[in-house]
């Protein structure tokens, strides 16, 4: 048996909550005749910790349309049957001598979901009430003992069931109560469906992933991009979340994933395709959620991948092709207190570009990746988790092909880390989590020498033109609070939880002279770079959200919640409702249908407002003698105001930069087992994606300029973008584009 991880160290997505006066009203497993006055106060007390003054009003018609919607939901359901059927599970927990063991901890989960804690008695039992059929593991944890995990499986016709569990200090142990069960009851599942990728098979997969964003590509509808970017239904990086300890890693400049996490220091990868869950936000593609794992109660080390791979050209050895070692050591450094674990990998990579002559065709990829968790079992009911992610990586050519040799590209030096403190408290039959996250990423961009760069249709040539520094850090605080289930028309599973984060984005973009030229060598365009200066970005991102998984009965389940965001450096504020539902028509639990309907938001990235602060490009146009036409024509930098919007949920000031792009979504999904070995799924998704950054030329008070909007759109099926930018590209525009995006 393994050892499992203590009822402090659950699924670090499950919302819970500083809001202790809105937690208040949901501690009971009837709702008081207080229950608005405490709402009331709970979200006064929100308003006052942001200080956002425009997000009270706003955020209240919200708070008191979602808690009119579940009144009204109970409403419906009241003429139905009033209990849901449980089953009771008398556990008696005992030591090696067969003496009880009290004061024991015994958490019940479905998968990562926490459903209640208790603790024996003086007998060293415990009495435990499962709402529903199906699979359920028992954590029990208790201090001076190994931990140890149970797996219970409940069916419909046994409705009582007693075990014995032993903890023990030498060995662990593993008692599985089988009950003539079924597979897992989906009602106690949210509405939406993960992908769970199965990580020991991917380590031996043929891609060999060294990294967490390597092994995406894996799940169906992911794909990596030529540029080593993932695609998630269709939409690149910025559009989605990489969570990983429920902490937002990505880039706060870009949006971008960057070098994640190694593969080895991973526990669970989880990968959801517009989820209907209030918790999570910043997406309107999808969300990437991985969980690291723990060390050990014995000391174990390993060395995966430790050769390299050789180059070998027309039999002779022409160096190496590439390398990906990769070591990790883990363990208790104090015995059932501290536990330690390290993963560290080096990462060498020469790519070959067949469309290029060797070795001109090589472009040099290098990186040291680590991470090291820290895990203190403080108390029985509390742990405390410190984790640290270092990645330095280089790139020697970017973005080498046939139409840039290595001249005309760029060396880029990245550099990214993440700290992560995670407090787990088990309290008053629920959970208490509480993150502070700090995330810094710097890169530095410049050409190979100083000789102005040439477009051709036959390919580019000189260095090139730009050279780009910037550094962007987020400080996040996060609390999420999850209460004990309550009873209510059947069983309520809140979820409550705050966000709050402050990112800053500084930096410099210089850009030496761009010649365009036809085939025959005739200057068409020249492009100057003038003005310009160094930027500095701010922003701050408060959020709350509450959610609810509602268990009618064993065959029906709800998911009802609502989510207030508000990005300060757009001047938006946000609400996003979202709801669906699982049905499990019978009792066989072979048929499962699910669906969804909500809304979700993407962050704007920081380097979206650098824009103002980018060089001005002046472009002098020539004829077939080479004359000027006309006098060069300076193009400014300009920020549009969003176009006014009838969408109900957005509210902004008018104000330059005021974007909001959102995502409204719908799906339904059919899942039938066949066999034990054939599962058959059917799932249709619409999504329709509008306030999608673009940049187009125009002229601003007759004045000629590159304006940056968000009148694009995009929809799903299929994933493409359209807006004005993409009918009317011009060359200017695509090397200030290439400029802003850092090469990878």
């Amino acid at each position: 048996m393994q050892t499992a991880r203590l009822q402090t160290e659950p699924d670090l997505e499950k919302p819970g909550c500083f809001l202790a006066s809105i937690a208040g009203f949901v501690r009971r497993s009837e709702y008081s005749s207080a229950c608005d006055q405490r709402l009331g106060r709970g979200f006064g007390f929100i308003c006052e910790l942001y200080d956002v003054g425009p997000v009270c009003t706003f955020a209240r018609r919200w708070l008191l349309l979602a808690a009119a919607l579940v009144v009204f939901s109970g409403a419906v359901f009241a003429s139905g049957p009033n209990d849901v059927k449980t089953f009771a599970v008398a556990v008696t927990v005992i030591d090696e001598k067969s003496q009880p063991v009290p004061d024991t901890t015994v958490e019940v989960r479905v998968g990562d979901k926490s459903l209640s804690t208790s603790a024996t008695d003086a007998s060293g039992k415990v009495h435990l009430t499962l709402p529903a059929v199906g699979d359920y593991s028992l954590a029990i944890s208790k201090q001076g003992y190994l931990n140890t995990e149970t797996m219970l499986e409940i069916a419909a016709d046994t409705p009582v069931q007693d075990m014995d569990v032993v903890m023990s200090s030498a060995a662990l142990s593993q008692q599985s109560v089988t009950v003539t069960g079924e597979a897992s009851n989906p009602v106690t599942e949210t509405e939406s469906s993960q992908k769970t990728l199965p990580l020991e098979q991917a380590k031996i997969s043929s891609t060999r992933p060294a990294t967490l964003t390597d092994t995406l590509p894996l799940i169906p509808g992911i794909v990596r991009a030529k540029d080593g970017s993932v695609r998630i239904a269709g939409f690149g990086e910025d559009h989605s979340a990489l969570l990983v300890n429920s902490v937002d890693v990505t880039d706060p400049a870009t949006g971008r994933f960057g070098l994640s996490v190694p593969i080895d220091s991973v526990q669970t990868i989880q990968v959801s395709e517009m989820p209907y869950l209030a918790q999570y936000g910043k997406f309107t593609a999808g969300v990437v959620s991985a969980e690291t794992r723990r060390g050990g109660d014995k000391w174990a080390y390993s060395l995966n991948d430790p050769f390299p791979d050789f180059r070998i050209r027309s039999g002779h050895l022409e160096g190496i092709a590439d390398a990906s070692p990769r070591f990790n050591l883990s363990g208790p450094l104090v015995k059932n207190k501290l536990y330690f674990v390290e993963g560290a990998e080096y990462l060498f990579n020469n790519q070959e570009v067949r469309t290029l002559t060797y070795p001109k065709n090589l472009t040099r990829s290098t990186a040291f990746n680590s991470f090291t968790q820290l895990d203190a079992i403080l108390t029985p009911k509390q742990t405390l988790t410190a984790s640290f992610h270092f990645a330095p990586h280089s790139l020697r050519y970017a973005g080498l092909d046939y139409f840039n040799p290595q001249p005309v590209t760029p060396d880029a030096n990245f550099h990214e880390s993440t700290a992560m403190l995670t407090h787990h408290w088990a309290i008053g039959g629920g959970l208490l989590q509480s993150t502070f996250a700090g995330t810094s990423v710097s890169s530095n961009v410049s050409p190979q020498g100083n000789a102005t760069m040439v477009l051709t249709p036959g390919g580019n040539g000189g260095n090139y033109f730009g050279y780009n520094s910037r550094s962007a850090t987020r400080l996040v605080w996060m609390e999420q609070w999850t209460p004990r289930a309550l009873q209510f028309h059947g069983q309520h599973i809140f979820q409550i939880g705050s966000v709050i984060g402050h990112s800053e984005n500084e930096g410099h973009f210089l850009g030496d002279p761009v010649t365009l030229q036809n085939a025959n060598g005739q200057v068409l365009q020249q492009i100057r770079y003038v003005g310009g200066k160094p930027y500095c970005v701010a922003d701050t991102e408060p959020s709350i959200y509450a959610q609810d998984h509602w268990i009618l009965n064993p065959h029906l389940a709800l998911d009802v919640g609502i989510r207030l965001e508000r990005q300060t450096v757009t001047s938006t504020t946000r609400a996003a409702p979202r709801a669906g539902f699982v049905w499990s028509p019978g009792d066989s639990g072979k048929t499962i249908v699910r669906g969804g309907i909500g809304v979700s938001y993407d962050s704007v990235p920081l380097d979206v407002y650098a824009f103002n602060s980018y060089p001005n490009q002046i472009i002098t146009t020539y004829d077939a003698q080479g004359l000027p036409v006309g006098p060069p024509v300076r193009y400014l930098n300009i920020t549009a105001e969003a176009a006014n919007s009838t969408f109900p949920f957005i509210e902004r000031k008018s104000k330059s930069g005021n974007f909001a792009p959102y995502s409204t979504a719908w799906n339904l999904e059919f899942e039938r087992t066949v066999k034990r070995w054939l599962v058959v799924r059917m799932k249709y998704l619409q999504s329709h994606e509008h306030g999608v950054i673009t940049l187009q030329p125009g002229v601003v008070q007759n004045q000629p300029a590159f304006v940056l909007g968000s009148s694009g759109w995009a929809q799903s099926p299929p994933g493409r973008i359209h807006g004005p930018y993409w009918a009317q590209r011009a060359a200017p525009v695509l090397l200030l584009l290439r400029a802003a995006v850092c090469p990878r």
